[in-house]
């Protein structure tokens, strides 16, 4: 979602003024910005409940005064009555996906909390058609307001390598080392092919990325012997060429909106 929305303010132009407000802290994809009129603020959200960061959105939307404010996924939901109450921005919101905590996105509670956001939003954005088919029939937002935008990618960044004989044979990942990416599973499944065949084949598993999992992740690694065979390769900037690296990609994840990284993979011709 990060990544999308990097992609998305450098490519606007020059006719735009970006302030992207972080509810929490602001990451590294900061740096990635290249659009000059653009500032990042970032408004130290406590863990769990924080009422006094409405205060702060609230104070912040009326000096910045807005004509549209963008908000994504279940964790902007309830800044929809303080978009509202600061002037009179559209509010476009839009949902990429779930997460480990409403993996189906069935949680009544949930869905209710979306479909009371919906009355504020001038537009609901979904990047698939299943996204758009779970607003409209689980949610109830009105139809008119639904539009539904795949997610793009950069072709001129994410293009097929010119395959040349390798030391090994790569499979690899890209995304948040996160319990809906599923890793463990990939994990248990190279262990299940044993030493044997890893070896015949010159197997190495890449992992890039980084996320809360990272530690549990490197157990299960130790634990089954295969530090030499899966790599953590930590967070890389250089995701292109790291594709192009690939000889096969790979997301066990339980679940997706649509996945950016299935998406560059394709772009970079791995299966």
């Amino acid at each position: 979602m990060e990544n999308g929305l990097v992609n998305l303010v450098n490519r606007l132009g020059d006719g735009f003024e970006h302030h992207i407000i972080s509810l929490t802290d602001a990451t590294d994809f900061g740096k990635r910005i290249e659009h000059s009129n653009t500032t990042v603020h970032v408004l130290g959200k406590k863990p769990g409940k924080d009422f006094a960061v409405y205060w702060r959105l609230w104070k912040l939307l009326r000096k910045i005064r807005p004509q549209i404010v963008h908000t994504r996924n279940f964790g902007t939901v309830d800044c929809a009555l303080i978009v509202r109450l600061a002037g009179r921005a559209k509010l476009i919101h839009s949902e990429h996906g779930w997460d480990m905590h409403d993996i189906k996105g069935a949680n009544r509670r949930y869905l209710l909390l979306r479909r009371w956001m919906s009355l504020f939003a001038c537009k609901c954005l979904s990047v698939s058609r299943h996204i758009r088919n779970w607003q409209r029939e689980q949610i109830g937002v009105a139809p008119h307001k639904l539009v539904q935008i795949y997610n793009g990618v950069d072709h001129e960044k994410f293009k097929p390598a010119d395959r040349c004989e390798h030391e090994h044979f790569v499979v690899g990942f890209v995304g948040r080392l996160e319990e809906v990416k599923n890793l463990p599973s990939l994990v248990r499944a190279v262990a299940h092919l044993g030493a044997t065949t890893i070896t015949s084949i010159g197997l190495q598993v890449r992992l890039v990325g980084s996320g809360s999992m990272e530690s549990e992740l490197r157990s299960a690694i130790v634990d089954a012997g295969l530090e030499n065979c899966v790599i953590l390769d930590g967070p890389r900037s250089d995701i292109p060429q790291v594709m192009r690296e690939f000889d096969v990609f790979v997301l066990p994840s339980f679940n997706e909106g649509i996945s950016n990284t299935i998406l560059e993979a394709m772009a970079s011709g791995l299966p």
